[in-house]
């Protein structure tokens, strides 16, 4: 979920019916949600309200939306908050430079666990992956098939459907 995407509220309202009827329990369910940049001056402030609106009493993942103003004064807010147990992890997402990423680091106590970026066959950010692996944080995916515009280009990709083809997948 991400605050900006405004689908926390729904995301809690499913996992509390799930856990209601038996088919899941709250620690069978990763949560990963997203601060916006507008929140990044009031950070302790956005993750209680994620909080409240996913309802539940800790967040396993939250990441900052994208480099912004005020960014270092969100992850510290997160940092606090990881240490209260609210949250299990943090990390950032859309940091696409070693500098901007480091930027965050250099001023900072606890290295982001991952960093959540566009990656797919055509934009494989290999730099950043290496960069980031000296700070123990993994690279995660986000629009792995082709991202902005490039889905089609993808599936028409003679290397990835005879992939596909191989292990019988369309």
């Amino acid at each position: 979920t991400a605050s900006v995407y405004g689908n926390e509220a729904g995301v809690g309202r499913g996992l509390k019916r799930a856990i209601d009827e038996g088919i899941v329990t709250r620690e069978e369910v990763f949560i990963t949600t997203k601060m916006w940049t507008s929140d990044y001056s009031n950070g302790d402030a956005a993750i209680d309200e994620s909080l409240e609106l996913l309802g539940v009493e800790y967040i396993d993942l939250m990441l900052l939306h994208h480099s912004g103003r005020n960014d270092v004064q969100a992850y510290e807010a997160m940092e606090r908050a990881a240490k209260a147990g609210k949250l299990h992890s943090i990390g950032l997402s859309n940091y696409y430079t070693p500098d901007d990423f480091d930027r965050v680091v250099s001023q900072v106590a606890v290295y982001p666990a991952l960093l959540q970026n566009e990656t797919h066959p055509y934009h494989q950010s290999g730099e950043m992956k290496e960069h980031i692996a000296q700070y123990g944080t993994v690279l995660e995916s986000w629009y792995p098939l082709g991202g902005r515009g490039n889905t089609q280009t993808l599936f028409s990709d003679p290397v990835i459907s005879g992939i596909a083809s191989a292990h019988g997948k369309t």
